[in-house]
């Protein structure tokens, strides 16, 4: 049972990195986009507005500001619900934190 868990753990891990390293990839395009399309009067962007809007969403300790502690607590958050109902949690644990890693 620590095998199966500790693999699924890596296998959740390593999918949540690649995943998250897909949102960033087109977080950056599509800002890159806007840029362009602003600088050129196609459109106005509010920075403001999706300043608030993003932290408003993210900051997960109510601090308004947006750090490693949001970072960790919702690491945490998904590192917990993945493992609900595993028989292996710490095997799912450490294997998830080897799937971030690798």
């Amino acid at each position: 049972e620590f095998g199966v868990s500790g693999f699924c753990g890596y296998a959740a891990g390593f999918a949540l990195k690649r995943a998250a390293q897909v949102v960033i990839f087109t977080t950056g395009c599509l800002f890159c986009v806007l840029q362009v399309m602003a600088n050129h009067g196609y459109v106005t962007v509010h920075w403001e507005k999706i300043d608030h809007d993003w932290i408003h969403h993210l900051d997960t300790n109510g601090d308004g500001k947006v750090g490693l502690d949001d970072a960790h607590g919702s690491l945490t958050q998904v590192q917990t619900y993945l493992e609900q109902g595993l028989p292996g949690a710490a095997g799912f644990g450490g294997g998830f934190l080897l799937g971030l890693r690798s």
